[in-house]
């Protein structure tokens, strides 16, 4: 009897965004979540891996001395102090190198597993890899393309500032700059990534250079459904009436409904494909 064998199951295509402190990646990474991509914040890794990695909160309450580390009322180190510790890195870059060594191979491991779950029916149409260092840790050679997210850097000051208020971490403006200092520049962002988007406040910001749901050079999509204008028109469908899902159901119709039409979709989601079965 002649075997046969299965093709191993390919996982999604790989966006990595980056982007300056303050810039607006995380809100473009909501964007794109939003309309169905799944979002890995390698940022918020890292610092969960301080909470899972004993060996690596030891190491660096040796170097650092018990002022870096948190302890529970046993005395067991449990967590990192992220501020005593931010005081630290962002002021030495050989300090902060020595903690991307220990830290970065941790958290790239925690992406292959997570990118391997991400395959099979339920696959979403893309992953972001979402991280503040991406070109600085080498990790957007693995990213099948590259979208920088940037901003003026006396706006980005200014959230960063209002952010840390908001978080209880208030910094001031040299904080912030010291910080900035331990990113590329931007040109450097610029001429590395595929991809430049600007979020400088301004409600059309970016969209001549690129449709953030898109993320694709040249790719116009008035209605943010995925379809391109120039997909639709070849389809039939209408470039201005949004169909998320693809379900061949106009987004206001599964919300709203339709006089025309007797779908039985009122109230619906339309992010996600409803299948109907007489």
């Amino acid at each position: 009897m002649p075997s046969s064998t299965v093709a191993p199951l390919s996982s999604p295509p790989v966006l990595g965004l980056t982007g300056g402190i303050a810039a607006g990646k995380s809100m473009v990474a909501r964007a794109l979540a939003a309309c169905g991509a799944a979002v890995w914040d390698a940022d918020a890794a890292a610092k969960a891996v301080y909470t899972t990695n004993a060996k690596l909160r030891e190491r660096m309450v040796l170097r650092w001395g018990n002022d870096v580390g948190r302890f529970n009322h046993e005395g067991i180190l449990v967590d990192i102090e992220r501020q005593r510790l931010a005081e630290i890195v962002f002021r030495s870059k050989d300090e902060l190198a020595w903690l991307e060594e220990q830290v970065h191979p941790a958290v790239a491991s925690m992406f292959d597993s997570w990118q391997a779950a991400k395959v099979g029916r339920h696959a979403p149409p893309y992953v972001v890899r979402e991280a503040a260092i991406l070109f600085e840790t080498g990790m957007h050679d693995r990213c099948d393309l590259v979208a920088t997210v940037e901003a003026p850097e006396p706006l980005r000051v200014t959230r960063a500032c209002e952010r840390g208020i908001r978080r209880g971490e208030a910094m001031n403006e040299e904080e912030v700059r010291a910080r900035m200092a331990q990113q590329w520049p931007v040109s450097k962002r610029l001429g590395l990534a595929e991809v430049h988007l600007v979020n400088d406040g301004q409600v059309d910001s970016g969209r001549d250079q690129v449709t953030v749901y898109g993320v694709t050079p040249g790719f116009i999509d008035t209605d943010n459904d995925f379809l391109s204008n120039d997909e639709e028109l070849a389809l039939g469908t209408n470039p201005n009436n949004a169909d998320t899902d693809r379900d061949g159901i106009p987004d206001g119709w599964e919300v709203r409904g339709h006089e025309e039409v007797d779908f039985p979709a009122l109230g619906a989601d339309p992010r996600r494909r409803n299948i109907f079965v007489e």
